[in-house]
């Protein structure tokens, strides 16, 4: 039986481990109508403590739902 401090461990690159997140980043940044880059705008509201993130395709013009993010 080998000892625990001999055994050979699997190492992943940096690269494997960004990859999954590169394509959520990827999917999250482009309009799903024309792949077109989103233009991205920050409205920050300090009354409610939160930030409105709009996204506009220029491209097609498709304006997604805004999102709130509370701050803390």
């Amino acid at each position: 039986m080998r000892a625990p401090s001999t055994r050979n461990e699997v190492t992943r690159s940096s690269e494997d481990r960004d990859q999954p997140n590169m394509l959520m980043l990827e999917k999250y940044e482009r309009c799903n109508y024309c792949n077109t880059k989103l233009l991205f705008t920050h409205d920050l509201n300090l009354s409610y403590l939160e930030v409105i993130e709009c996204s506009r395709c220029p491209g097609c013009g498709v304006s997604m739902a805004p999102k709130k993010f509370t701050l803390q």
